[in-house]
């Protein structure tokens, strides 16, 4: 399939996260489960804690997002928020019709499980509106936004079926996330990382696609350094550094000096001054 692998890297990876952050929010996850399950929290607090600490790096992961990606960054966060309201629709009917209880869901102590859908879906129009005008060829969009208008609508489509509003919610939930993942797959094919827009702005939308499934990313911390080989570009996405040569004598020669949206294809070595992103591409996608 086209589209950006970096996207999924990126992300796999926490790329926007040092580990040292990583595994502090790992430890903070763990901890307050702990104290959930100590103090004999709700389900739902459980859930918070064990979430709350990785928030700030899914924010520093969609704003990444958005650098390279632009609208991409909502879709994600679409699926993302989408995923986890699938999830508490599951709950309600393993609550209905495994537990035999009330389906109030993981949230329904906090929150009456009506209004926590009329927010979902509100937001799900919401979001899914504003990508039908970015992509309105994009027909998965257009049927998710359907199926999402179906959902806001639940209590009155159940009542007239003869259906629990629960299970309804939950089949509505099942479609409404299978149609938003086949227009996220069916975007990534038409979409290019904006920063090759940015400093190679003659070429054509096609050729800027090819040239995004081929990027590959690179981080350099302050002090390190890389000799950039002959075959290859880099564009510098975040940071600073510089590009320097060994002159006469051993003496180092300053080229250049690397800011955002500078584009490195000369021998020499690049040193980052600051934390330095960069992307790698082939000369020959060009």
């Amino acid at each position: 399939m086209g589209g950006p692998p970096l996207l999924g890297r990126h992300f796999a990876e926490l790329q926007s996260a040092p580990t040292a952050a990583i595994a502090v929010a790992a430890a903070g996850s763990v901890a307050g489960q702990i104290m959930a399950l100590i103090q004999a929290a709700p389900v739902w607090l459980f859930v918070v804690a064990a979430l709350a600490p990785w928030i700030p790096f899914l924010v520093l992961e969609l704003i990444w997002t958005y650098r390279h990606y632009r609208w991409l960054a909502l879709f994600c966060l679409l699926l993302i928020t989408q995923s986890g309201y699938l999830l508490e629709q599951v709950a309600r009917a393993m609550q209905v019709h495994v537990l035999h209880e009330p389906g109030t869901g993981i949230f329904g102590a906090a929150i009456d499980p009506e209004q926590l859908h009329l927010m979902w879906a509100i937001w799900a129009l919401a979001g899914l509106s504003l990508l039908i005008v970015r992509f309105p060829r994009n027909v998965f969009l257009w049927l998710a936004a359907v199926i999402a208008i179906l959902d806001f609508f639940t209590r009155n489509l159940s009542a007239t079926a003869g259906i629990a509003t629960s299970d309804l919610q939950l089949v509505a939930s099942v479609l409404g996330i299978a149609a938003l993942n086949l227009a996220f797959a069916s975007q990534l094919g038409r979409t290019y990382d904006a920063w090759l827009a940015r400093v190679f702005p003659q070429l054509p939308e096609r050729r800027l696609i090819d040239a995004t499934t081929q990027l590959e990313e690179v981080r350099l911390r302050a002090g390190q350094w890389i000799e950039p080989a002959e075959e290859r570009l880099y564009i510098v996405t975040a940071g600073s550094g510089t590009l320097t040569r060994e002159g006469p004598g051993g003496h180092e020669i300053l080229l250049r000096v690397l800011a955002p949206g500078e584009v490195v294809n000369k021998r020499g070595t690049l040193k980052a001054d600051t934390t330095l992103e960069l992307l790698a591409l082939p000369s020959s996608a060009l």
